[in-house]
């Protein structure tokens, strides 16, 4: 048992809680609460959301509106971005004031910050007023915290029950229904699939990117995304539905969508000259690594060649899962360790590859060695897909996407999947920003 799970079984929930009130209250009292001086935007959701942060801060800064950001992968003032090296999304909250603080002081007058259940369940926003809350979609995750799907959906609606001015929420979300019944002087829905107020349509995916209409009230323009995966364009169409709640033209919305080459360990492009693709991306759930592996699938020629595993001390539900989706999707799995903390790697692993042999049952054959590969060190793993790719073959890591560190017993232990991909393809090319 983890140390965390230790002191939730031991210390009384409402100590726990006021413990996280009391820290979030002085918190934002001694940094003189700067977001009264910031226009706010929240966005919460298991998916997508470090994509929806990035897409709305280009909007904003299309619109001369000068953005701070606080991400998974990356911070910024609004002037200098700097890389989240925390591994971890919302900041506790006397770093998040301070970085609040910061924003403000370098003449910014907006910052767009990720806001997790974690973050919401211990009170870490407490003190930001935000302007506009967005959901993108709530699936499969952290039931090792909230121990069940409706204490999870619950902690994800705190935010929406700040008072807030607009609400931004994806109509095809399941769960749209809770997220839209908080009162807002301004509800918005996008969709891909039912009409609402911002929609898409004629989608087309391609490798270098994905082209739709932006449909927003009686306006339309076609739009050529520089990320590809029909999931991009949900996320597109969260920051679109923002930013029109403050009042943002459609052309300034695509001029913000379309300068968006890249985000960090999101689907993230590496090519140095190799004949094959590799691709790095940060999926680590089972909707999240669906999408994505149906992404690659069908912008892929030949093999997907597949290097993840499951996080220790996180749900262990997802494990099997996991494994079943590499083994509905890809010609080569290969099976590894990914922060493990204090599990026993091999004991994650081969929940993992269980789910991988339910997932292939009669209709793959699996061949140890050949199509199915278990490799503790991940470094290892990424270096014998390499190996194994041939000119069209997709190698496809996932699950840990920008991250510089592996946590093992508990200590960040200097790792990049990037790193590792690149030393092995024999260059060095600049990460993107």
């Amino acid at each position: 048992m983890s140390l965390r799970n230790t002191l939730k079984s031991v210390v009384p929930p409402a100590a726990i809680n006021g413990y996280h009130l009391t820290t979030a209250v002085a918190a934002a009292t001694l940094a003189g609460f700067p977001a009264r001086g910031l226009q706010v935007f929240g966005v919460t959701g298991t998916n997508g959301k470090t994509t929806t942060c990035f897409f709305l801060q280009a909007i904003l800064v299309a619109a001369r509106c000068q953005t701070g950001l606080a991400t998974t992968v990356q911070f910024s003032d609004g002037i200098t971005s700097w890389r989240n090296e925390k591994k971890m999304t919302t900041l506790p909250a006397s770093t998040l004031q301070q970085l609040l603080g910061q924003v403000r002081r370098a003449g910014s007058k907006a910052a767009v910050v990720e806001v997790t259940s974690h973050a919401l369940v211990q009170h870490r926003a407490w003190g930001i007023g935000f302007d506009t809350v967005i959901f993108t979609n709530l699936t499969h995750d952290h039931l090792d915290y909230h121990l069940t799907p409706e204490a999870y959906r619950a902690a994800k609606e705190r935010l929406f029950a700040l008072p807030h001015r607009v609400s931004v929420v994806n109509a095809d979300d399941r769960h749209a229904a809770s997220f839209l019944a908080y009162p807002a002087s301004r509800i918005l829905r996008f969709s891909l699939i039912v009409d609402a107020d911002v929609t898409a349509r004629s989608i087309k995916l391609a490798k270098e990117g994905i082209e739709f209409t932006l449909v927003i009230g009686d306006e339309q323009r076609r739009v050529r995304l520089q990320l590809t995966g029909r999931f991009n364009v949900a996320n597109a169409l969260a920051a679109a539905a923002a930013a029109h709640g403050s009042n943002i033209g459609i052309d300034t919305i695509i001029q913000g969508l379309e300068s968006v080459s890249q985000v960090p360990g999101r689907m993230e492009l590496i090519q140095v000259a190799q004949p094959f693709r590799v691709l790095l991306d940060y999926a680590h759930t089972p909707d999240a690594l669906k999408q994505v592996f149906e992404t690659v699938r069908a912008t892929t020629t030949k093999r997907i060649i597949h290097v993840g595993g499951a996080t220790g001390n996180r749900d262990k539900t997802k494990r099997p899962l996991l494994g079943a989706l590499a083994a509905q999707y890809a010609d080569i799995i290969i099976v590894t360790n990914e922060d493990p903390d204090n599990e026993e790697p091999a004991a994650i692993i081969e929940a993992v590859v269980a789910g991988v042999r339910r997932g292939a049952g009669s209709r793959k054959q699996l061949v140890l060695n050949e199509n199915l590969f278990v490799i503790l060190d991940r470094a290892e793993a990424i270096r014998t897909a390499l190996r194994l790719a041939e000119p069209g073959d997709t190698v496809l890591v996932t699950g840990k996407g920008d991250e510089s560190a592996m946590v093992v017993n508990g200590q960040l232990l200097p790792y990049s999947d990037r790193a590792t991909i690149l030393a092995v393809l024999g260059k060095v090319v600049p990460r993107p920003q």
